[in-house]
């Protein structure tokens, strides 16, 4: 398998271990190894687009362990790479939404609330509507 392969591979196992209920501690950091790793292979052979996804999908994933500190600073990777690479409103809107909800999970009212209203205000400005809801979904989540 190459870069490309590997990526994808691991992104979509990430995936599969993030819609399941009924993950062991070991499927947990078999979750947390496979978003790691999609991460690294698409800095071999992605685009900023796909660093963007990849730092959101490993936020995502340590969001869902209870990891705020590293759920936080992929989000910011996320966002930071969405903004600096003039992303589309659903990239950067989903970059808010990593920040925010990790923010939520850190207990950082303030900073979830900021990001939040900037989630929505890139929401507002994505055209696609299953992109759109997708992001607005999502947001709905954050406590």
């Amino acid at each position: 398998m190459d870069h490309l392969e590997l990526a994808r591979a691991t992104f979509n196992k990430t995936w599969e271990y993030l819609d399941r209920d009924d993950r062991s501690e070991e499927d947990d950091r078999e979750m947390a190894a496979m978003a790691l790793a999609s991460r690294y292979h698409w800095r071999q052979v992605g685009e900023p687009k796909n660093h963007s996804i990849s730092d959101w999908q490993v936020s995502r994933v340590f969001a869902v362990l209870g990891d705020a500190p590293m759920a936080l600073s992929f989000g910011k990777a996320c966002l930071e790479t969405a903004i600096e690479a003039e992303l589309a409103p659903f990239y950067v809107g989903f970059g808010h939404e990593a920040v925010a909800r990790a923010a939520a999970l850190a207990g950082d009212a303030e900073e979830r609330d900021t990001h939040l209203a900037e989630a929505r205000k890139q929401a507002a400005a994505v055209e696609d509507a299953e992109e759109r809801r997708m992001l607005t979904d999502a947001l709905g989540t954050i406590a």
